[in-house]
Formats: structure tokens, C-alpha cells, sequence
């Protein structure tokens, strides 16, 4: 959907970003994304580009941190120790 040169340009990390998108580390495993929030809303999208894996979490409400409910379940997913947090 993109030129090489694009996806080059936006995964070329400079202080933790690239040309608006973030490298995401997990163990042993690498991702680029971008995450979000505005007025109660949040989202977070990832792409894992060795396991060819896109994941996308939007909520519209948060009891938890966002981060907490979408590593667990990438840590889930990859077989990883997680922890299914406490509502």
C-alpha cells in the first residue's frame, strides 16, 4: 500500500520515532505503531513485520491503561507470562 521508500522513512527510528511511528520492543520480537488517545477514547495499532502480524486496539471507556489490557494480550498471543489484569 506504501512505497519501500515510505516504509523506509517511517521505520528509520531517530529518538524513539520515526516518521510517525514508534518501535514497540518485546521479548525477542520487534514492532512499529502509533498510539492514541483524546477525550476518553484510545487506541494503539502495531505491526509485527517478521511474523507479518497487524494488531489494533480501540476503546472507547478505560478501566484499565490501555497498555496494560493489549500487552497482555500480545504477551498472550506469542505465548509469553502474562497476567490477566483485575477489573
Amino acid at each position: 500500500m506504501i512505497s519501500d521508500k515510505s516504509r523506509n522513512a517511517m521505520t528509520d527510528i531517530m529518538d524513539g520515532w520515526g516518521m510517525g511511528l514508534s518501535q514497540f520492543p518485546f521479548p525477542n520480537k520487534l514492532a512499529y505503531g502509533h498510539p492514541g488517545s483524546i477525550d476518553g477514547f484510545s487506541s494503539i495499532a502495531v505491526y509485527f513485520p517478521e511474523e507479518r502480524l497487524g494488531v489494533t486496539y480501540i476503546t472507547n471507556a478505560e478501566d484499565l491503561p490501555l497498555r496494560n489490557i493489549f500487552f497482555m494480550a500480545i504477551n498472550a498471543y506469542f505465548d509469553d507470562t502474562f497476567e490477566i489484569p483485575k477489573f
